[in-house]
């Protein structure tokens, strides 16, 4: 088992997510959301706010940025292919977590690269 450590901003973004996912379950308010929308499974969990940053393309031009397939993306972030596809194609919205997860490859894509064995 790999172990992944994060910086300490990157691991208070985290947690703050998981904070507001929990949050978002138990019906409370959370800070700087307009709007939410729980999708049947919790598959779903648009955040207006949140989701202004995280478009389509975004998605789709980090992915590329990495040199990765849609299915190298998925397996990275731990979701289908299919959802992938999904979400570059404006079908679909990462939920909370993986907004953040995505949020923190942006910010180092070097990291998920050499975490993926990838050369830059």
């Amino acid at each position: 088992m790999e172990v992944i450590i994060l910086k300490d901003e990157d691991f208070n973004l985290l947690k703050q997510g998981f904070k507001d996912i929990s949050d978002i379950v138990h019906g409370k308010d959370v800070q700087g959301t307009e709007e939410v929308m729980i999708k049947p499974r919790g598959k779903s969990i648009p955040i207006d706010s949140i989701d202004k940053g995280m478009t389509a393309a975004n998605i789709t031009n980090l992915r590329l940025s990495l040199n990765m397939s849609q299915e190298m993306f998925a397996e990275v972030i731990g979701v289908s292919t299919s959802t992938v596809r999904a979400w570059e194609q404006g079908k679909r919205h990462p939920n909370t977590s993986i907004f953040r997860l995505i949020t923190l490859i942006q910010n180092d894509p070097k990291r998920i690269k050499e975490l993926v064995n990838l050369k830059s």
